[in-house]
């Protein structure tokens, strides 16, 4: 009779216990996706890295970390051997660790005249901001803007922070004004929209109070020197003499009156302050100036919307005419640098370029019927069907066979008379 045998267990019958750190304690992973990251920020105050984060929800009692002081934590100076170029610090200089906005206000300064760091306007930590919903996409209230706000249009916000950043000539510098960044204690963003450009400002300048104001501002994880005002930027400032920047990006589709916007930030910038205007020009065009054939469908499109912003009292192309307007505003210094950005890619491109007219080309892409609904619908009178036919050659256009074809990029900076 045969010995008998028994078959090996596939699974041990004691496994080893993995020690895992409880859930409400761990940190969670940076994910690299643009399109996740937004909404898997955890909400992270006065820390700079992932590792030293106090994540601010409910514990039980007995899982609760060690109570110590946040001013226990190391705290390292950063170091920045940057050039002088726009915003980068002229030599070496040993930055403070951030510290809050609020202690960057001065002390004589009141709700009266602290300008957009009014009180009753600070949205830093509001409520949830509650949009008006239409054709399936989330809008600010009233009439002033005519473009979503949902979280694909701050996902494409995202994507275009990446261009200016990543493709333009601005760079990692944030910015082309000459700006002296020892004397930076204030700067106001207009349209912030995600604040993505906010949020880099104020990590390359923790020591400066950060401020931007938008139609729709959220609550969000903010850095400490950071302030998110909700207000309407074409109405009058109480701040005066305050700011020593101003910036706004992408504000060409929404700002009606550039002359009283332009009033307003002379007098809100101290004396020698400057302002910086970023903006894409949505005119198609090839080397010589010409719309390429491959290109004529996003040419129209980019007329179509021009026509509806026109109709809602918007000029598409007023960046042209913007270093002028600044002029008569009282701005000295004005300077102006065009460059463009390519949208089709070829052989005879660098990979830069071919990398930038990806980028570039999916953006406007997923745009598509964001940028089309508000101006068509609102502004031309079509019914949301009309605007999805419309955009299938568009897409096409986009998606097939597109050569030769750039935008044009301005960035006009200007100083305000000493």
């Amino acid at each position: 009779m045969g010995q008998g045998f028994e078959l090996p267990l596939r699974y041990p019958t004691n496994p080893v216990q993995r020690l895992r750190q409880p859930r409400n304690l761990r940190i969670p992973k940076r994910h690299h996706c643009f399109s996740r990251k937004r909404r898997l920020r955890i909400k992270i105050r006065r820390h700079r890295h992932a590792s030293a984060a106090k994540i601010h929800k409910p514990q039980p009692q007995d899982l609760m970390p060690p109570d110590e002081p946040l001013t226990s934590l190391p705290q390292t100076e950063r170091v920045s051997t940057l050039s002088t170029e726009g915003f980068l610090l002229s030599e070496a200089t040993t930055l403070q660790p951030p510290v809050d906005a609020t202690s960057l206000i001065p002390e004589h300064c009141t709700s009266q005249d602290e300008g957009f760091f009014d009180c009753e306007l600070d949205y830093t930590d509001c409520e949830e901001f509650k949009a008006n919903f239409e054709n399936g996409r989330a809008y600010c209230p009233g009439d002033k803007y005519h473009f979503p706000i949902d979280d694909l249009q701050q996902e494409i916000e995202f994507a275009m922070h990446h261009i200016w950043e990543t493709y333009s000539p601005v760079g990692q510098n944030l910015s082309l004004a000459p700006v002296n960044t020892q004397k930076l204690h204030n700067i106001l963003d207009i349209g912030s929209g995600a604040c993505n450009w906010v949020e880099a400002i104020a990590d390359k300048f923790p020591h400066t109070a950060v401020t931007g104001v938008d139609l729709s501002a959220q609550e969000g994880a903010w850095l400490p020197n950071v302030r998110v005002l909700r207000d309407d930027v074409e109405l009058p400032w109480p701040a005066q003499d305050k700011y020593e920047f101003i910036h706004s990006r992408d504000m060409i589709l929404a700002i009606k009156d550039w002359d009283t916007l332009l009033r307003s930030a002379i007098q809100s910038l101290e004396p020698g302050g400057f302002i910086e205007l970023q903006e894409i020009h949505y005119s198609p065009q090839s080397e010589d100036g010409s719309v390429h054939s491959t290109a004529q469908p996003l040419a129209d499109f980019f007329s179509k919307i021009a026509e509806g912003l026109k109709a809602l009292g918007v000029d598409l192309h007023a960046i042209t005419l913007l270093a002028e307007r600044m002029r008569a505003a009282g701005f000295i210094n004005v300077t102006t640098n065009m460059s463009y950005i390519p949208i089709s890619r070829n052989d005879t491109q660098s990979k830069t370029e071919n990398d930038a007219a990806t980028w570039m080309r999916t953006a406007i892409s997923c745009g598509l019927q964001g940028t089309a609904l508000g101006p068509l619908t609102r502004g031309l009178g079509w019914q949301r069907e009309e605007v999805e036919v419309y955009l299938v050659d568009v897409r096409k256009c986009l998606r097939v066979g597109l050569q030769d074809t750039k935008l044009p990029m301005y960035i006009i900076h200007a100083q305000r008379p000493c």
